[in-house]
């Protein structure tokens, strides 16, 4: 726990009666997990901010913030990072509960490269974020992939309320984690985004330096062949690198560890 948040413990004597504010990007799932520590998901939903009072019971924190606002905060810090584990279901989360909702003329067949050109934008912008986060300023820290590992949230439960669940609000934790993990087609836009930023940062590969367009990719080929195709044309002689001089894999990914 933060030094601040301690010595604000001191006089509220429970975490759970703490001001929380929760830092996670767009899809995330912030209002899960409010709604869950809060013990107020009652039923199983695939979108709990819509069907709880959730927004009520935290502070909300996507992209508009700084370390010093975050410090300077009164109570209970809780920071979701985003993770390539699972990055295909947050990217759908992403797409069909915020730009579905908020661009209500955006495309909406999952497959085609305005999608996928959207979530590549998206996930470039949280990998930065990201890297601008102080995570000692937060009390508890997980991945998106946390928020479905019912082991892991029933932990962070009895952190929060120094209780441990009851079986019914298990169940509906499970029930609400399975409506928001759907099985996604491969050469759905998710997959490929997803699949995109993985390979081209464990193979130190750039953006920038593409020799192969993926617009083009999507303008001339069929929808179930795309994902073998984009897969395919990321490698290091399409960036401009000759396999001589190999392509140096990320090494902090060396056990997994996808943490964008």
């Amino acid at each position: 726990m933060s030094k601040h948040a301690t010595s604000v413990m001191d006089e509220a004597k429970s975490v759970d009666q703490l001001p929380l504010l929760i830092h996670a990007d767009p899809g995330a799932r912030a209002h899960l997990l409010a709604s869950w520590l809060k013990s107020e998901l009652l039923e199983a939903y695939y979108d709990v901010g819509v069907n709880t009072a959730s927004s009520t019971m935290f502070t909300k924190i996507h992209t508009d913030w700084n370390n010093v606002d975050v410090q300077a905060f009164n109570g209970i810090k809780i920071r979701i990072k985003p993770s390539f584990d699972m990055l295909p279901i947050h990217l759908h989360l992403f797409l069909t509960k915020n730009v579905y909702v908020q661009i209500p003329d955006f495309p909406k067949d999952g497959f085609g490269f305005t999608t996928v050109d959207k979530l590549l934008e998206a996930i470039k912008s949280w990998w930065h974020h990201d890297q601008q986060v102080d995570v000692n300023l937060y009390d508890k820290v997980l991945n998106f992939n946390d928020t479905y590992n019912t082991d892991s949230m029933i932990e962070l439960f009895f952190w929060y309320n120094g209780r441990y669940p009851t079986t019914q609000q298990i169940k509906m934790l499970q029930e609400t984690n399975k409506l928001n993990c759907p099985v996604l087609n491969r050469n759905s836009a998710c997959s490929i985004a997803a699949m995109i930023l993985e390979q081209e940062y464990t193979k130190n590969l750039k953006e920038i330096n593409r020799y192969w367009s993926l617009q083009n990719i999507y303008k001339n080929n069929d929808t179930s062949q795309l994902y073998n195709i984009v897969y395919d044309s990321i490698v290091p002689k399409n960036y401009g690198i000759s396999d001589f001089h190999g392509i140096g894999i990320n090494k902090n990914l060396s056990k997994r560890q996808h943490d964008i």
